[in-house]
């Protein structure tokens, strides 16, 4: 029983972050950053993918991340 329940967490985990790296696919944001997005917590993990939680919200409550929660791709010389 616990297995199915830990496995279908990976899963939803897994296509959560999925979701949202293809809605931002152009940017990375900084591992370990986390932001509230006025209804679900969004993280970043490795590789500058993020994910986050799916409760149900209104969707014009919706808080966009902020400009720290992405890489810069500052060139240094």
């Amino acid at each position: 029983m616990v297995s199915k329940v830990f496995v279908t967490f990976v899963v939803i985990i897994s296509l959560l972050a999925l979701q949202l790296s293809a809605a931002q696919e152009e940017r990375k944001c900084v591992q370990g950053k986390y932001y509230f997005d006025g209804c679900n917590k969004c993280f970043c993990g490795y590789n500058g993918i993020g994910a986050c939680t799916r409760r149900f919200c209104d969707p014009s409550v919706t808080i966009p991340p902020p400009d720290d929660f992405w890489q810069t791709d500052v060139e240094q010389d």
